[in-house]
């Protein structure tokens, strides 16, 4: 039997049991599938101590743990038919190709560890420059890289992309006069066991909810706030409601002007799963602008479960937001134009939430995803 070696910067364990949570889920399809895998969580700091092959369990699961060394010296020690691994870290890449020069590598590329710095512009500003010029060198440095890493082993590689739009942008921001040819387009799992499809009710489509990051402008949580804002000079705003969900260093200062209106809940903290399942129950709208996205799994994870979604009309979002069944805005006011337009609309309200979770499905339910990366595992 084959044996696969599955690698990722970080995997859930009993204190984290969301650390690159989706990393897990595949796995535990894999290995209903029949492969033979093995977990290796790798820590990729700089200087990051020896962990002298220490494993745990987690949901059946045995995962190694150890730094980029440790990662090497474990492939020389094993035969391992391929390599998967997800985030094409420059630190974690440089190690495995050492110690296996030969062996066919999956590589899982999710947007941060290949698109260029310059199209995060919108997170610069004066007090944060100078981090955000360490990024950008580092980035750099990961990007040219990649470059050469595909120049060099392209034959045995094949890339993974999220989204097309990914895909794209990557081919341009390595700026690589190869193209990309070993590749497959493979959206991440949206587990409808857990986001399952609850019917809604035409009363659902005054319920707004937005569950978000605010550590980043990506995220563009203040769009949301100006949306609200627009919305409160309209006559049928008082019949609304908003739960905002979310924390980060820029929750306080976004927030702010929401605090004034009694029909916005605001929950500045962490959920969880239970509790986001339950959150949608609860909700018919999911408002979820963005800067720039190369998936939006939070919100496909909504219309699972029957949300109709409202979101940013750029990047990959499209993609996984259709017009036939959601909304895509290039500014605010085309944000709150949407949930007035479902306002008005409780028949079509009605129609989105169904299509929109089947749509969603089609295109990410688990067997779907699986059966896809099983075949480029396998082949």
């Amino acid at each position: 039997m084959k044996k696969y070696l599955i690698v990722s910067p970080g995997y859930p364990s009993i204190t984290d049991k969301y650390s690159n949570v989706f990393v897990h889920t595949r796995v535990k399809h894999y290995i209903s599938a029949g492969l033979d895998i093995d977990v290796f969580s790798v820590n990729r700091k700089l200087f990051a101590k020896r962990q002298n092959g220490i494993k745990y369990k987690y949901d059946s699961v045995t995962v190694e743990q150890g730094n980029a060394y440790e990662l090497g010296e474990k492939i020389k020690k094993s035969r391992y038919d391929k390599i998967l691994v997800h985030f094409g870290i420059r630190k974690i890449l440089s190690s495995i190709v050492k110690a296996a020069p030969k062996t066919p590598l999956i590589i899982w590329f999710h947007g941060v560890d290949i698109i260029a710095w310059y199209r995060r512009l919108y997170n610069l500003r004066f007090k944060n420059i100078i981090k955000f010029a360490g990024y950008a060198l580092l980035n750099t440095l990961q990007r040219f890289y990649l470059k050469g890493l595909i120049k060099t082993h392209g034959s045995r590689m094949h890339c993974v992309f999220v989204s097309n739009w990914l895909k794209q942008t990557a081919q341009k921001d390595i700026h690589s006069t190869r193209k990309i040819k070993n590749y497959s387009i493979i959206p991440n799992i949206v587990d409808e066991n857990v986001f399952e499809y609850k019917q809604k009710s035409k009363d659902d489509r005054l319920k707004i909810l937005s569950i978000r990051s605010f550590n980043s402008r990506n995220y563009a949580n203040d769009l949301t706030v100006k949306a609200i804002e627009h919305l409160s000079e309209k006559p049928f705003f008082h019949e609304l409601s908003f739960t905002i969900c979310g924390e980060g260093r820029l929750w306080r200062r976004i927030v702010e002007p929401l605090r004034k209106y009694s029909n916005v809940k605001l929950e500045n903290r962490f959920f969880s799963h239970e509790e986001i399942v339950k959150l949608h129950r609860q909700h018919g709208i999911m408002l979820m602008p963005s800067r720039q996205d190369t998936h939006g799994i939070s919100t496909c994870e909504g219309m699972s479960s029957g949300l109709v979604p409202i979101s940013s009309n750029n990047s990959a979002i499209p993609e996984y937001v259709p017009m036939s069944c959601g909304y895509l805005a290039d500014d605010y006011i085309g944000l709150a134009n949407a949930i007035e337009d479902l306002y008005h609309n409780p028949a079509k309200f009605l129609e989105y939430t169904k299509m929109a979770s089947e749509f969603i499905l089609q295109k990410c339910a688990g067997a779907v995803v699986i059966k896809e990366e099983i075949k480029i595992i396998t082949k």
